[in-house]
C-alpha cells in the first residue's frame, strides 16, 4: 500500500506529499517549520502513542497550526515529491 503525507491547513486546504522532506521544502504549503522539526514532532508522537499502548505510526501530529497525517493513496498523480 502507498501512503502520502497529508498537510491540512486550519481553513481546510489540503496538501499531499510523498514524505516529510517534500512537505517541509514546498514553498506553497503553510508549514513554518523545518524538516528536522517535523521529524522531531513525529518522534514525540510515536513516543506518546507507545506510552498509551496504541499502534505506533507517529501520525497525526500538529505543526504550524496544521494537522500532519499519513493517508493511504491509490496513485501518485496529485502528490508533490
Amino acid at each position: 500500500m502507498k501512503y502520502a503525507i497529508l498537510v491540512q491547513e486550519q481553513l481546510g486546504e489540503l496538501f499531499l506529499y510523498s514524505n516529510l522532506r517534500a512537505a517541509a521544502l514546498d514553498p506553497c504549503n503553510p508549514l513554518e517549520v523545518k524538516e528536522r522539526r517535523l521529524h522531531q514532532l513525529k518522534a514525540e508522537e510515536e513516543e506518546a502513542q507507545e506510552s498509551r499502548g496504541e499502534t505506533v505510526t507517529g501520525y497525526p501530529f500538529l505543526a504550524s497550526g496544521c494537522k500532519i497525517d499519513r493517508v493511504p493513496i491509490m496513485g501518485t498523480k496529485d502528490v508533490v515529491f
